[in-house]
Formats: C-alpha cells, sequence, structure tokens
C-alpha cells in the first residue's frame, strides 16, 4: 500500500470505469401509470408468481438462495400510492401455505390472515406520533414526560438531549429494552445522535408521551383512534392474550411481546396495504410532512443500508454510479417462528409487505432475504417500465412551424436514464453547441444534456417540468472515478436554460416542449 497516491488510483480507475451519466437522485423517468389491466402488469403479475411457484417447488433458486417450502408459510402483496384506489390498492398478492400447517390445522392463508409483525410495530408509533403530534422531531422528550429530567444517567448524559427525532430515528443511544431501574441509574449506551442502534424503549417513550398528550389511557387507544380506524384497519390491533385468530397462534408466546409500541401490532396483508396508500399519498399527513418523514437520515456502517424514523433505507443500483432506488422498509420478527417486512418506495408510489410462519424454526430468527430479493426484483422492472412509457410519451421530434429552424429531438438511450437532448435548435442556433461553450466543453460531442422529471407538475394545466442535467462526457470527474456532484451543478451556468417544460394532451402524452421562461415552445411532430 506503501506510495499509493490518488492520482494512481483515478488512473487506474479511469481505464476501468466507463462514462455513465449522473443523474439528480430519485428523478429518472416519471413514474409508470398503474393499471391491473394493462399489459405490462399483467406480465408482471404472472411473472412474479410463477418464480414464487418455482421458489416453492425447488425449494429457493441458485439467484436467490435456499427457502424451508414444508414448513414457511408467507404472504406477499405489492400495493400502490394512488389516492383513487384507496380502497383496494393491491396489483399483486402471493399466498402460500406450507403443507405442515396444512396438515396441523386444515386451513389456508389469505390476504385478511392475522400475523404479529413484531418490529414493523414501529413504523405506526411513528405514524401516529406525526399524526396526533405533528413534526416535533426537535423536541426533547423531556417535554412531554418531565419526570425523566429527574432521573439521574450515566456518563453526564442528561435527558433533555434525547429529542422526539432521536427516538424515532434509533439515534436516542438508549438501552435496547425498558426496566425501571435502568431508566433512572444507567439507560444510555451512547450519547444521543452518535450512532443507529435499535431501542425498544425509544419507542415505549413515545407511546407513553403520545397517552399523556392525548389525554387518552393506553396506547392501543391512541394507535386505534390515529390509525386504525380512518383507514379502515378492521383486522389490525395490539396483542393480548385473548387473541386466537392469529395464523399459528399456538406457536406465540406472549413473553414475546416486549414494549408493545415497538414489537406488538398484528395485521394482515390487506391492512398493511390500506396503510402504505395512506403514506404514500399523505392522507392523514401533510404532503411536506410525509416527504420529510420519508427521507434518509443517518448511514449505517453499510452504505448501502441507510436509516430512517424508523426506517431501514435499502439502497440498490448497479454500481458507484448508476441509477439508485431507495426502499423505506421496516423489517420485523416475533421469536423464531414468526417475520415480516413492510416497505414504500415513494420514488415509484408502491409499497410490499410480507409475513410469513416457519413451524419448523425453534432456534434462529425466520430470514425473509429470499423472498424479499424477489420482492425487490420488482424495482428493476418499473424502472424498464418507466423508461418504455417515457419513451412513449415523450421521446420524438419537436418543430417550431414548418422549418428547421427551431428543433428538438428527445431520446431514451442505453448509457443513462432519463430523456438525451440529441438536439435542439432554437430560431437557427444550435443550443447544444451553445451550452458546451458556455460550460467550457470542449467538443459538442462530449456534451451529455439529459432531462429529469421534477415532482413539480400542474395537473389542472398538463404541464410537468424537467430539469436540464449537463455533463462533460471527457472529464475525468466522471469518466474515472465514482464522484458524481451534478446535484451542485444543476442551474449554476447563467444564461444557460436548466428547466424545461411539457404540455401534455388528455391522455398523458407529450403535445409541446419549451423552456420554463418561454424562450421557446415547440410542437411534437405526429
Amino acid at each position: 500500500m506503501a506510495g499509493l497516491s490518488l492520482s494512481s488510483v483515478v488512473s487506474a480507475q479511469s481505464n476501468d470505469i466507463p462514462y455513465s451519466a449522473c443523474p439528480l437522485i430519485g428523478t429518472y423517468y416519471p413514474p409508470p401509470t398503474f393499471s391491473r389491466s394493462s399489459e405490462p402488469f399483467k406480465n408482471l403479475s404472472s411473472e412474479f408468481t410463477e418464480t414464487f411457484n418455482q421458489l416453492i417447488e425447488k425449494g429457493g433458486s441458485d439467484v436467490y438462495g435456499p427457502i424451508t417450502a414444508n414448513t414457511t408459510s408467507f404472504s406477499v402483496v405489492m400495493f400502490i400510492g394512488a389516492e383513487s384506489m384507496m380502497e383496494d390498492p393491491t396489483i399483486f398478492e402471493y399466498h402460500y401455505t406450507s403443507p405442515q400447517y396444512q396438515l396441523d390445522m386444515g386451513t389456508n392463508l389469505t390476504s385478511d390472515t392475522k400475523f404479529p409483525v413484531g418490529d414493523v410495530t414501529m413504523v405506526f408509533t411513528v405514524y401516529a406520533w406525526l399524526v396526533e403530534m405533528g413534526e416535533t422531531w426537535d423536541t426533547p422528550i423531556t417535554q412531554y414526560l418531565p419526570e425523566l429530567e429527574k432521573a439521574s444517567s450515566s456518563d453526564g448524559v442528561a435527558w433533555k438531549e434525547v429529542t422526539i427525532g432521536s427516538l424515532a430515528g434509533h439515534m436516542s443511544g438508549l438501552i435496547r429494552q425498558t426496566f425501571a431501574k435502568k431508566l433512572t441509574v444507567d439507560p444510555f449506551v451512547f450519547q444521543p445522535d452518535t450512532t443507529p442502534m435499535v431501542s425498544y424503549t425509544a419507542f415505549q417513550l413515545l407511546a407513553f408521551a403520545l397517552g399523556r398528550r392525548s389525554g387518552v389511557d393506553g396506547y392501543s387507544i391512541v394507535l386505534k383512534d390515529a390509525i386504525l380506524d380512518p383507514l379502515n384497519m378492521t383486522s389490525s390491533g395490539l396483542l393480548n392474550p385473548d387473541m386466537k385468530d392469529i395464523f399459528a397462534s399456538m406457536d406465540l408466546s406472549m413473553t414475546q411481546q416486549g414494549e408493545p409500541a415497538a414489537l406488538s401490532l398484528t395485521s394482515t396483508i390487506t391492512d398493511l396495504a390500506r396503510a402504505g396508500n395512506a403514506m404514500l399519498n399523505s392522507r392523514l399527513l401533510p404532503p411536506a410532512a410525509t416527504r420529510r418523514w420519508l427521507r434518509h437520515s443517518v448511514d449505517s456502517s453499510n452504505l448501502r443500508n441507510g436509516v430512517g424514523r424508523p426506517w431501514e433505507i435499502y439502497r440498490s443500483g448497479r454500481s458507484a454510479i448508476a441509477p439508485i432506488l431507495d426502499a423505506r422498509a421496516k423489517s420485523g420478527s416475533m421469536g423464531a417462528h414468526y417475520a415480516s417486512y413492510f416497505g414504500l418506495v415513494p420514488d415509484f408510489g408502491v409499497g410490499f409487505a410480507i409475513l410469513a410462519h416457519d413451524g419448523g424454526n425453534d432456534r434462529n430468527p425466520l430470514d425473509l432475504n429470499v423472498y424479499a430479493d424477489v420482492v425487490s426484483e420488482v424495482l428493476g422492472r418499473l424502472q424498464s417500465m418507466g423508461a418504455a412509457e417515457t419513451a412513449a410519451r415523450y421521446t420524438g421530434t419537436y418543430r417550431g412551424g414548418s422549418n428547421d429552424y427551431s428543433v428538438a429531438v428527445l431520446n431514451v438511450t442505453s448509457d443513462g436514464p432519463g430523456l438525451a437532448v440529441q438536439e435542439l435548435r432554437v430560431d437557427g442556433v444550435d443550443m447544444r453547441a451553445d451550452t458546451a461553450r458556455q460550460l467550457g466543453i470542449s467538443s459538442v460531442a462530449d456534451l451529455d444534456f439529459r432531462l429529469y422529471p421534477t415532482n413539480v407538475h400542474e395537473v389542472d394545466s398538463h404541464t410537468h417540468q424537467f430539469v436540464a442535467v449537463f455533463q462533460d462526457r471527457s472529464a475525468p470527474v466522471d469518466a474515472g472515478t465514482p464522484t458524481c456532484i451534478t446535484w451542485q451543478e444543476a442551474g449554476a451556468a447563467a444564461g444557460v436554460e436548466y428547466r424545461f417544460v411539457f404540455n401534455l394532451t388528455e391522455d398523458g402524452m407529450a403535445g409541446e416542449f419549451g423552456s420554463s421562461s418561454g424562450g421557446f415552445s415547440l410542437e411534437r411532430a405526429a
């Protein structure tokens, strides 16, 4: 390692890493239109049904790994966030009941079968907090539970340093499980806001504060009033000893329940789809609050896995420079027999849930990685569908009048996402050449000029804004290293147009393309 310089690393990488477009994160293509009757979605459903069928038949796969089909029962659902489909947001579901359970119980899993969801409960505790209390992330917990301020603490940590955001985002530094004596003596493992670490105690404190502030006796009532009733989650609630309608309830030990606000929700695939739909379309929260809630907060030691409030952020992408898709998920377990996943992908307005039980597992927690990996393949398919729909809706030639003095040619390409501006002339001026000159790019052939969709669009006037990202294909920063700094440069060049607008027809097809400043407007050629 001695003598290895940064320049030699860059030089080595420049020979190995081809140029790749560097889009603004999460803006690669507009989300595809969701319709159960469309051929792409029919094909998607058919393909994934066959994938799960093959997993069960072969006990796993070389790609995803092994599963225990003889003892593991599971349900999978994918749902969308469209408000128009809030009553039935499901676009794909799959249910499998293991031979062992069928032999023992004689019943099969359905979309209304109840499971304990374990740690997924945390999502609903934070959701209830946002609905009832708002975005009080920076408020100390002592404002709601002042008696904590009088409690002694280890290593000089004061309870007033623990905020609602640190409790909700796994950053409180508190011990994992609640013990009254520990809370008054040495509850802190780390100083708050140091490193992410799961604490069930944190969510129980949120529940205590919710109940006190709401004037309601009991977290279960707060949860019911804030979330379950408004979203018609009629099959969901908190575990109690009298519950007999849980799947394989003979394997459920109430001693595993722990802190109710962290672990004890029971739900169904149907109810989780309703909840996910409501979260994605901001039915119970202001849209701005939803956007902030679903953002990445801090990193874990694996840069592919971030941490949110209380999300586990899973980041997919083929390489260091590649379109990155973030799934906000929460995994859960209840002892060794039950496991769950609940996730949202806001960039596409979709989500998923997995509920599972393994009757032959008594020691190690049930692992859902294989099932989750299959579901994650959908993200790549959705991006491909988005690219295909973008090509149909936006690509082509746009002209200003009957001559070639004003013309734009937009296309999708294999070397990057978005819309590549392959030609742009306005009143005879070559805007690509002019842009390259103003950006100091020596050759217009080296200019990568792409448009990416923003989430600023006027539904009533049928307009959709895109933003331009300019890159120099010959620049070492892009050609040789994984550095990606276009987010710092968008709109930075004075006099270079970087916001563009499409006017859409009633069927969602682009009819006109122009600059947001009104500098030009071109009609799409038939």
